[in-house]
């Protein structure tokens, strides 16, 4: 025991008490200097509307995270508009849906707070700043929509044309059934025009909707003036042989010949399901570049002195040795002429692909505008080149029997918006002018201006 006798005993504790001191103080001292969790958001609005999502990452810089809360600060206004304290791990990436409009908030200037929280423990508790702060402009008004005219009786696997007015708005398009068909805008009087399709499986319940949105993320939705009644698909049947399958398979799965030998079935339904998915896409995203202004001049053009050999819409299951190996819609025309014929082109518009195309085979794409397209597929040659403009006749390619073809032939599709449409009402000279170019004069605006 240390004792005023026994000096160096008592040094002894004095040093040991300090070291203790010093040790908890130190240890106090990082504690407290241990920063608070950091936190990232994957886009930093200027402005935000009724409801804004955002996914913010978080990661604790000791310990685990515990509670991220969001505020809006508008003057002396605050707004809670969300929190969780259900975290319990050290890093997080957490979507964060914010309703501004039901949390109170005033359309106005205003800074969003996010504050995100650990349970490591400090002395002085955690900073009450928050670790990111991001002004904003509220905006809570959806941005004005008319439809000025419409199609009104537009048919499953058929198209549509609506003419719509805006102003302010950043995104509009018309939306039937999930598929999305952009408006292209039309002068300087916000007048848009969008050319639309009726999916071949429509449900005989949804609606055609004009959707009008802005950069706050506001939406105005207004129901077409359309009418459209479901109706039964064709069906038919292809029977496969392995002869033929053991002949053209090889060259669209040039990547893994071997599959084709190990099981002929399962390399057709590869082929069939996913390398046809794969130019559904590539479909999908021409349409999706389509010029603003309309090409064509009057009806398309058919295959010379062709006949059909397929017809359009028909749910065709895929058979071998009587098992059924995919069910797929006919999504054109197959046009037999002699062999090796001269393709015209459709009509006029610039060519966007040309070249091999999975299961089309040897194809070239064509822009009309308005994200309308045609293609032709399983050519034996090709005669133009992607951005050449070309008109109503000029020859495209020959016909041919490349990709998934079952002897020479052309394979000839109509696309609207990346939904392939019936090529009859193209073929129809009144029809055109009844359901889309009537349409438009009706809306006020001129396709070609």
């Amino acid at each position: 025991m240390a004792t005023l006798s026994n000096p160096r005993g008592l040094l002894t504790t004095v040093v040991v008490v300090l070291l203790g001191i010093a040790v908890a103080g130190g240890t106090l001292l990082w504690r407290q200097s241990v920063g608070a969790p950091t936190l990232e958001i994957d886009r930093s609005p200027r402005v935000v509307g009724r409801v804004l999502e955002v996914e913010v990452h978080a990661r604790a810089q000791r310990g685990r995270l515990s509670t991220i809360r969001v505020v809006l600060e508008q003057g002396d206004r605050s707004h809670d508009l969300f929190a969780s304290d259900s975290l319990k791990t050290t890093e997080a990436t957490i979507p964060i849906p914010l309703r501004l409009r039901e949390a109170g908030a005033l359309e106005g200037e205003g800074r969003l707070l996010f504050y995100v929280g650990d349970d490591f423990w400090r002395p002085r508790g955690e900073s009450p700043e928050a670790q990111l702060v991001l002004p904003v402009l509220v905006d809570l008004t959806p941005p004005p929509l008319e439809v000025r005219a419409a199609t009104r009786y537009p048919e499953p696997g058929g198209a549509g044309l609506a003419v719509l007015a805006s102003q302010g708005a950043t995104e509009i398009y018309v939306e039937i059934q999930g598929h999305r068909f952009r408006a292209h805008p039309r002068g300087d009087e916000g007048l848009f025009v969008s050319l639309f399709a009726v999916p071949l499986d429509y449900d005989g319940q949804s609606t055609a909707v004009a959707i009008a949105e802005d950069e706050a993320g506001n939406r105005q939705r207004v129901e077409l003036p359309a009418v459209i009644r479901a109706r039964a698909m064709k069906t038919g049947s292809v029977d496969l042989s392995e002869e033929w399958l053991a002949r053209r398979l090889p060259d669209l799965l040039a990547e893994d010949p071997d599959r084709v030998k190990e099981d002929v079935g399962a390399a057709f339904r590869r082929v069939s399901i996913d390398l046809r998915a794969e130019a559904l896409r590539k479909r999908r995203e021409l349409s999706e570049q389509s010029d603003d202004q309309a090409q064509w001049k009057g009806s398309f053009r058919q295959l010379p002195n062709s006949s059909v050999l397929s017809g359009f819409g028909v749910q065709r299951t895929y058979r071998l040795k009587g098992n059924t190996l995919d069910e797929k819609v006919h999504q054109g025309f197959d046009l037999a002429s002699v062999r090796h014929a001269r393709i015209p082109a459709a009509n006029a518009g610039r060519v966007v692909w040309a070249g091999p195309l999975t299961i089309y085979g040897n194809a070239v794409v064509v822009d009309h505008g308005l994200g309308l397209l045609t293609l032709y597929g399983h050519c034996s040659s090709l005669q133009v080149q992607v951005g050449e403009r070309v008109e109503r006749g000029q020859i495209l390619a020959l016909t041919g029997a490349t990709g998934l073809a079952v002897g020479d032939h052309l394979h000839f599709e109509v696309i609207v918006g990346g939904l392939p449409v019936t090529p009859l009402q193209w073929f129809d000279r009144a029809w055109i002018e009844s359901h889309i170019e009537s349409v438009a004069r009706d809306g006020g605006v001129d396709l070609r201006s």
